[in-house]
Formats: structure tokens, sequence, C-alpha cells
């Protein structure tokens, strides 16, 4: 059984924060990267079920189960992928939340544990360095680009191929 390791934390959202929210990088990438690893799930499971409308009414952590299901992931990738959308949840349910570079650097090692593959362990090994060398976009960046990667290697190993579109 996975914890959520990611206390719901925020600020009183005022005009100015809600304002900002349009231009926050953070948030958006982070949300982007959870989009691109969600439609990679549903390929996976269309992969090995075929394609079905019922798929899209699945929500993300039914997705990742299903994958478990299919045998691509093992539980630590479940617990990687889940705490990728407690991440999520936290910004699409709470308009003050704010992502911080702890959170990130725990999801970074969480990361390396599932056996994402970085070119740098620094990133996951190293929260200082980390901080000063990836900032927050650079580890969002290389958490979201490095799982993509991954994943689709899998896939291959499972005779699949995945269509980035």
């Amino acid at each position: 059984m996975r914890e959520k390791i990611f206390e719901k934390r925020s600020e009183n959202p005022n005009l100015d924060h809600l304002m900002s929210l349009f231009g926050n990088e953070i948030m958006a990438a982070f949300i982007n990267g959870h989009l691109i690893i969600e439609s990679l799930l549903v390929q996976f499971i269309e992969h090995k079920t075929g394609s079905d409308e019922r798929l899209s009414k699945l929500n993300f952590p039914n997705k990742v189960k299903k994958c478990v299901e299919l045998e691509y992931f093992d539980e630590k990738i479940e617990v990687f992928l889940l705490m990728i959308n407690d991440i999520r949840n936290n910004y699409a349910h709470n308009l003050g939340y704010i992502l911080t570079f702890d959170e990130l650097f725990l999801l970074a090692e969480n990361a390396g544990q599932a056996g994402i593959d970085f070119s740098d362990e620094t990133i996951y090994l190293d929260k200082e360095l980390s901080r000063e060398w990836y900032g927050e976009h650079g580890i969002i960046q290389e958490i979201f680009q490095n799982t993509a990667m991954d994943l689709s290697f899998i896939m291959e190993s499972h005779g699949g191929e995945f269509i980035f579109c």
C-alpha cells in the first residue's frame, strides 16, 4: 500500500496568486508532463487490449493499475507514477498549491528507485547539487523526459511502438 507523502500545503489564493497561475512555468511543465505520461499509459493498455472508448473514462491511477495488471510495470514504477498524479491532483484541486523543490527531489529519488534512467544520478542522489544544477524546472524536465523514454523502451520490449504525437 502506498502512502501519500505530499502534504496538502498551500497559500490562501489572492488575486495576484490567481493571476500568476497563467504564467506559472513550473505548474505548466508539470501538468504537461503528466498529460504525456497519461497518453503513454493509454498506449500501453491499447497495445494489449485494443482500442476501447471506455479507456478514456479510466482515471490516471486506474490506468497505472491496469498497466501493472498487464505486467508492464512493477510496484516501484507504480508508486512513482502515482506520486506524479498526487502532485497533479494538488495543482488541480488546490488553487493555492505551490510545488517545492523538496517534493520534486523526493519525486526524483522515487524515479531513481523505480529504475528511471538518468544520465546523471546527482539529480536524485544529492539534493543541494540537484537544486543548484537543475532547479525546479530542470528537474521536472529531466523526470518527465527520462520517464517517457524509459516507458518507450518498456513498450518496445513488449513488441509495441510509441507514437509521440
